[in-house]
């Protein structure tokens, strides 16, 4: 090795050593399947009140639980929310007496996910219809899905919640009978997949600079490869000589 080429080395491994910091990412999963409630427009439903909830609508379905950034990694830039939702809905029984379009039901499986940004999920709209007969049994089971959809933030001043060890996202799954076109079911059910993933985008940590000591012993380092290297190439002109 000669002296350009060891010069050359030598500004190679320094810039290396001092080379910025670009952006990174890390990501987090959960999903959660469940059964959704069913909002019965025999119980739950009023023409003056509308639908009033079931009594244990005020909780959650399932509970969902991701890791928040690490601030050690770095100076986070973004973050972004993630999620898909499918759902199955099958009417056992139903009737449809309130003189809306002759034996059609219209359902919407809602579910949600509370976040630290706020609810994301999504409406999953149903469509049931029969025919010759104004009453509904046994309409088969339908699937729907939506997503995956996302959201991004990059408002520092709306990180902190993120900055945790865990973070909770309950789950809320039901389903909504459009008003007036049904006025009893029965035997209904409904299944839900939940999944959200958090994704951080951050700047990692520029590296500590190295104690004078470090720089020593990777200067003396340096100096070792080539100086093995000139002697490989000397050698073989002593031989010859």
């Amino acid at each position: 090795m000669d002296t350009s080429s060891f010069r050359a080395f030598m500004i190679g491994a320094l810039l290396l050593v001092s080379s910025p910091c670009f952006a990174a990412t890390v990501s987090f999963t959960g999903s959660v399947t469940g059964n959704a409630l069913i909002y019965d427009p025999a119980t739950d439903y009023s023409p003056a009140t509308g639908y009033s909830p079931p009594g244990n609508l005020g909780g959650y379905d399932a509970l969902i639980t991701l890791s928040g950034f690490n601030a050690a990694l770095g100076a986070l830039n973004s973050v972004t929310l993630t999620t898909l939702v499918s759902g199955s809905l099958e009417f056992k029984q139903a009737y449809n007496i309130y003189g809306a379009p002759t034996n059609i039901l219209n359902a919407v499986l809602y579910i949600s996910g509370g976040t630290p940004y706020g609810g994301m999920g999504a409406g999953l709209p149903f469509t049931f219809s029969s025919s010759g007969n104004p009453s509904f049994f046994d309409t088969g089971v339908q699937t729907s899905s939506s997503g995956p959809s996302s959201y991004t933030n990059n408002l520092s001043t709306t990180f902190g919640p993120f900055f945790v060890n865990t973070i909770y996202v309950p789950v809320l799954a039901y389903v909504y009978l459009l008003p007036g076109n049904t006025s009893y079911i029965g035997n209904a059910t409904s299944t839900f997949f939940y999944r959200e993933t958090v994704t951080y985008d951050y700047t990692p940590s520029a590296p500590s600079a190295p104690e004078p000591a470090t720089w020593a012993t990777m200067l003396l380092g340096f100096a070792g490869v080539a100086f093995m290297a000139y002697r490989r190439k000397s050698k073989p002109a002593l031989l010859a000589a």
